[in-house]
């Protein structure tokens, strides 16, 4: 009786452990600093299909505040290449703080870059730009997928509960015995 209650134990900690590693998405989330008309680029490695999403936000240095803040003036321009071929996806301009999507057509590395529409080439401005991607993105298949896990879900709890009887009635027995 100990030994199956152990083996249900290590097979239910195993469905937590996979429905976990189903439901987590790949995120990465950092600022960086850009000057004048500074171009930043990353470069990330993406299977053929998968769906990018970025958000980003841009603050720019305040003299007068000491700080960094939102300036409505200011502009990203976005752009997004398949290398070596230097296939372009992506060149998009977007405010201050904006969204942009891409899937992959083609796996391997994808340069993404990021600027500000700082007038001039002598622009001394300071930006602090905010940026997360999420790699993998929910797409509709996904979503229907949701239902499965949420079933999923409560059958583990049901698991739970039904470990929570055996161990109480193993300890009224221990007391019996």
């Amino acid at each position: 009786m100990m030994y199956s209650t152990r083996l249900r134990v290590i097979n239910l900690f195993l469905l937590y452990t996979i429905v976990l590693f189903i439901l987590v998405k790949p995120t990465t989330s950092l600022y960086f600093y850009l000057e004048g008309t500074e171009q930043k680029c990353f470069l990330e490695e993406l299977p053929r299909d998968t769906l990018v999403v970025g958000t980003y936000k841009a603050e720019e240095w305040s003299d007068t505040q000491q700080q960094y803040i939102e300036n409505p003036q200011l502009g990203i321009q976005i752009t997004v290449e398949e290398l070596p071929l230097l296939h372009r996806i992506i060149n998009q301009k977007g405010a201050s703080r904006g969204r942009f999507t891409f899937t992959a057509a083609e796996s391997g590395d994808h340069a993404i870059c990021l600027s500000t529409n700082s007038s001039g080439w002598f622009s001394n401005s300071q930006i602090k730009l905010h940026l997360d991607m999420v790699i993998g993105e929910t797409t509709s298949e996904e979503e229907n997928d949701k239902e499965h896990f949420s079933d999923l879900a409560q059958r583990v709890r049901d698991l739970n509960h039904r470990i929570a009887d055996i161990r109480r009635e193993q300890g009224y027995q221990r007391t019996r015995g």
